[in-house]
């Protein structure tokens, strides 16, 4: 009898550790059957039921057990615990306090005070929760490893490292401090956090936590192979473990889709982690109803998750209801704070830097940053909310912030890059992308090709050569689609696919320009046809292609959807030609018939999205012409038809655009020429300017000839305005009565280039600086290839 009855509580307790809360409260009634008076099973009973999402039941049945045992400390744990889960916070915080007021040294209960405010992400106070701790129970180890743990989460990375590596020279052989060793580690050197891990493992079998890092580990270094056997095998050892199964399933989308990472997940009832995870999941594949589902069970049996709210949002910006559950999320938010909880504020910046309400996320993270202080997300939204509404000092404060915490934080280097574009100081953007390279292994690094391009530009092609070489032998072979794209780029097709991972070498588009059949002029409304349109490639959608969503008169897809073809969309309206026509429903009223209105002959002067200019006036006037340039670097021009070759034949695409001029046509040019990059040997004739205060040389070719014919210059440049496109037309300087040559055209430059530059800073859905066209302007004074005159360097002073 009594053997059988530990068998079943051994099963209940393996059940329990699985997340399979429904089946284990139904075996701990055969054991309660047998002992219906044994406390800690009918502990065991409210603990259970708050797992199985039956909260008001758990806090019936634990204050119950409470009455009848008024001194039972775990008893008042675990009914703080439901409490919180109840939303009612505030009760839990009095219940942990009674407890601790009996006895200020109840170590179990410190810790549940710890572990309440950082599940509301006040990590400020559960630091100061730890400490309290620590002063009561001096040395305590866990508690100690808690406290680093605690600043990893918030995000202090570089502090919590040196106390990890304190607590290790005093412990070598501990678990747990090896294993937030490597979770402090694993974006900055994620082979070394997979060894560290593969140590836990062998030296501690029965340590489940260390699979998770592991396969976490080999999943960024891109042995998704590995990580997936690892991730079969770990749940082979611990069945239903939630963090192994998180693991198995991020590892499973990146491999084989969401379908299959759906597969993991265990029938309904399911923890809050889980119901997260199936959302996700139910996103990915476009069922946005079921995904919301989730994500709304998630936050009542869970409590404010984070997580859970942000996946709401996602849910609703699918199903073009966004207001609807804001309003539900910030009454949710509201009546947790009511009953306690310290961090609403948090959550609402969430929701609003999800939505992309900028100034209101600002407001918040200030708010919230002067009450907790520094916290690596918060310090994170804060500078995406001052980039987006133009205030980059602001942001380079707090990104600089940031990083002085955790130097590899990985969005914060990355936004920090965006900034120092943006700002026109591409040398400190090089100065900073040289520096990771001290970390090869660092995941930046890994995927660090932008930098390979960025060396090439500058004309240091040995070093951008030296740095693919080196970053192809780091990757021994291990799939990396940053890799294989720049390998693809540079002609290298055979080493590209040798490195491309198997869950994208089947899909169309992956690497390169978009092919013949997504650029067809005949398939640009195909791309809107979900019945019969071709595949698209889920490649990297720029900053418009969310503002596209507005476009879509049928949503009934979710926006998800509508965002990847809008993308490609706008991919293609820069890349190749079209018929007016199709792009009539993606104009603002009003914006043909400006454009009918253009004086003739003039000259227009463009960025980066001189094709769709091209696509339209192409239409409009017959003989209208494209000044641009036909090379490897800018293989899109293809066809564009009454294409004038900038590049190959200068002086011969002078004449042609004269011929043009003079017939009275208008002929349109792109920033796409740089002087040092399309004329080769003598350095002078430039139309010389500054960029962000950088001298730029361009081709002196459109001046002259606005000059010589005594013809008008614009600027047009096309902007996403409330999810349409309109046109900036600015007029562009012309000579006056007996103005030196070089003046003039020194004069012309900076009037373009100034356009330019308000571009460059202006909102992100309207700027490229990814554009490799964009990047050269940028990056050309860093070449030394310009040749500096007196008369330019006082021209340009």
């Amino acid at each position: 009898m009594q053997d059988e009855l530990a068998e079943i509580i051994q099963r209940v307790r393996v059940l329990e550790a699985s997340g399979a809360s429904g089946p284990a409260l139904e075996m701990l009634a055969h054991a309660l059957a047998r002992r219906p008076d044994d406390l800690s099973l009918r502990l065991r009973q409210g603990v259970l039921l708050r797992e199985a999402g039956r909260v008001e039941d758990s806090l019936t049945h634990l204050r119950g057990l409470a009455a009848e045992a008024p001194r039972a400390l775990w008893v008042g744990i675990e009914l703080a615990a439901s409490l919180r889960r109840a939303g009612r916070h505030a009760e839990a915080g009095e219940t942990l306090q009674e407890l601790l007021t009996a006895d200020p040294r109840q170590r179990q209960a410190l810790v549940a005070r710890i572990e309440a405010a950082a599940q509301e992400l006040r990590y400020d106070l559960a630091l100061e929760a730890t400490e309290a701790a620590l002063a009561a129970l001096p040395g305590d180890l866990p508690l100690r490893l808690r406290q680093a743990r605690l600043m990893l989460q918030r995000g202090h990375v570089l502090a919590a490292r040196d106390r990890l590596e304190a607590l290790a020279a005093e412990c070598p052989e501990e678990p747990e401090t090896d294993l937030a060793r490597a979770q402090s580690l694993l974006d900055e050197d994620p082979e070394e956090a997979l060894q560290l891990s593969e140590a836990v493992i062998a030296r501690a079998p029965d340590r489940a936590g260390a699979w998770p890092l592991r396969i976490a580990a080999a999943r960024m270094l891109w042995r998704f192979d590995a990580a997936e056997s690892w991730g079969a095998e770990a749940a082979d050892r611990f069945p239903g473990r939630i963090g192994i199964t998180q693991a198995r399933f991020a590892t499973r989308l990146a491999l084989h889709g969401p379908e299959a990472a759906l597969a993991l997940l265990p029938d309904a009832p399911l923890a809050p982690a889980r119901l997260i995870a199936r959302g996700n999941g139910l996103l990915r594949l476009g069922r946005a109803e079921e995904a919301d589902a989730a994500f709304a069970a998630a936050l009542e049996t869970g409590g404010l998750l984070p997580a859970a709210a942000s996946g709401r949002i996602a849910a609703a910006q699918e199903l073009d209801r966004v207001e609807p559950v804001r309003r539900d999320l910030y009454g949710l938010v509201a009546r947790h704070c009511a009953a306690g909880h310290r961090n609403g504020d948090r959550i609402r910046a969430e929701i609003e830097a999800q939505i992309g309400d900028w100034p209101r996320t600002e407001r918040i993270c200030a708010r919230l940053l002067d009450r907790q202080g520094a916290d690596t997300s918060l310090l994170h939204l804060q500078a995406r909310a001052s980039l987006a509404l133009g205030r980059t000092a602001q942001a380079e404060t707090s990104l600089r912030q940031l990083l002085t915490l955790d130097p590899a934080h990985c969005r914060g280097n990355e936004l920090m890059d965006t900034l120092c574009l943006a700002s026109g100081r591409p040398e400190d953007y090089l100065a900073r992308r040289l520096k990771q390279q001290a970390h090869p292994d660092s995941t930046r690094a890994r995927r660090d090709v932008e930098l390979i391009r960025d060396l090439d530009l500058t004309g240091r092609h040995d070093a951008a050569r030296r740095l693919l070489d080196a970053t192809l032998r780091i990757a021994r072979g291990t799939p990396n689609l940053f890799l294989a794209n720049e390998l693809t780029a540079r002609g290298r097709p055979e080493d590209a696919t040798a490195i491309l991972p198997r869950v994208v070498r089947s899909r169309r588009n992956m690497i390169g320009a978009p092919d013949r059949a997504t650029t067809g002029a005949a398939q640009l409304a195909r791309l809107f046809d979900f019945e019969t349109g071709p595949p698209l490639a889920p490649s990297v959608i720029p900053p418009t292609g969310p503002l596209a969503w507005h476009l879509a008169r049928d949503r009934s897809h979710g926006q998800r959807e509508w965002t990847r073809r809008a993308g490609a969309v706008w991919r293609w309206l820069a890349a190749a030609p079209a018929d007016a026509a199709a792009l009539e429903p993606w104009l603002r009223d009003g914006e043909i018939d400006r454009l009918r209105a253009l004086p003739r002959p003039c000259i227009l002067a463009t960025t980066h999205f001189g094709p769709l200019v091209f696509s339209i006036l192409h239409e409009l006037y017959d003989d209208f012409h494209y000044l641009g340039a036909r090379s490897a670097a800018n293989p899109a021009t293809d066809n564009l038809g009454r294409l004038i070759p900038a590049a190959s034949h200068p002086k011969q695409a002078a004449a042609d655009a004269m011929r043009a001029l003079r017939k009275g046509s208008i002929v349109l040019m792109t920033h796409d020429m740089p002087g040092p990059a399309m004329r080769r040997g003598p350095g002078g004739g430039l139309a010389r300017g500054r960029l962000f205060g950088q001298p730029i040389g361009l081709l002196d070719t459109m001046p002259k000839l606005a000059a010589g014919l005594k013809l008008p210059s614009l600027m047009l440049q096309p902007l996403w305005r409330d999810g349409r496109i309109s046109f900036d037309i600015t007029p562009l300087p012309r000579p006056e009565t007996g103005e030196d040559g070089q003046a003039w055209l020194d004069r012309w430059a900076a009037a373009y280039l100034e356009r330019i530059e308000w571009m460059m800073r202006g909102a992100p859905e309207n700027q490229n600086l990814h554009a490799m066209l964009w990047r050269w302007l940028l990056f050309t004074p860093l070449s030394g290839k310009l040749r500096y005159t007196p008369a330019a360097k006082a021209s340009t002073a």
